[in-house]
């Protein structure tokens, strides 16, 4: 039988956070996102066969992404309006998973403008892909004090 040293087998996702920006300027999307995904990727190359019966593994390069899914709000305030003022540009992010948790997530990533619209006479979603860049790190939230 595996020991579960006194922790919870499975958690719930959220209550979280997950910000973007920068320190005393960041923008919290916990409060309109219904889906959030940390997708990091190593992604690395075949190794290259050498004369001496060697092989040269090439270096990985850091990947992935940080998504999900979030309701449309119309407004210059919004979500919506937020990743258009700041697409293309380079921000950090931190996302906790669940305050109650210790692990928590950070990097940087590059923001990219969503699509708009949908169902006539409901409350839209937009999916949102912001691709990582360079390595990230987990660390404990608790400690931090995040």
């Amino acid at each position: 039988m595996a020991e579960t040293l006194g922790q919870p087998i499975s958690q719930n996702l959220g209550p979280g956070s997950l910000k973007f920006g920068a320190a005393g300027s960041e923008r919290e999307f916990a409060a309109s996102t219904t889906k959030t995904e940390f997708k990091p990727e190593y992604k690395t190359e075949d190794p290259v066969p050498l004369l001496s019966g060697d092989s040269y593994v090439p270096e990985g390069e850091w990947g992935g992404s940080v998504e999900g899914e979030f309701y449309q709000e119309y407004s210059m305030a919004g979500l919506v309006a937020w990743t258009y003022d700041n697409a293309g540009q380079t921000l950090p992010f931190i996302f906790r998973p669940n305050n109650k948790g210790a692990l928590a997530f950070k990097g940087k990533c590059v923001i990219s403008p969503v699509s708009v619209g949908g169902d006539a006479g409901k409350s839209n979603t937009a999916s949102f892909s912001f691709t990582l860049v360079g390595k990230p790190e987990h660390y404990d939230a608790a400690k931090a004090g995040a």
